[in-house]
């Protein structure tokens, strides 16, 4: 049991260390230009993975209005 409680101590002393570097970090600004490039870029990228996926439909159908 102690090990246990030694191995998440440090892993929060190591957790905290890197979330500590992380927010002196001013944020980066993008341009709207980068920003619209890497949108398309990541249509383009989905369209590609995602073209050929098709939803089968299993079960009741819902009932036609007449």
């Amino acid at each position: 049991m102690s090990t246990r409680i030694w191995f998440a101590f440090v892993a929060l002393l190591i957790t905290s260390g890197i979330s500590g570097t992380a927010q002196e970090r001013a944020p980066e600004r993008v341009s709207l230009d980068a920003l619209l490039t890497r949108a398309a870029w990541y249509l383009d990228y989905f369209v590609d993975q995602f073209e050929n996926v098709v939803s089968i439909r299993t079960g009741p159908t819902l009932a036609r209005s007449a």
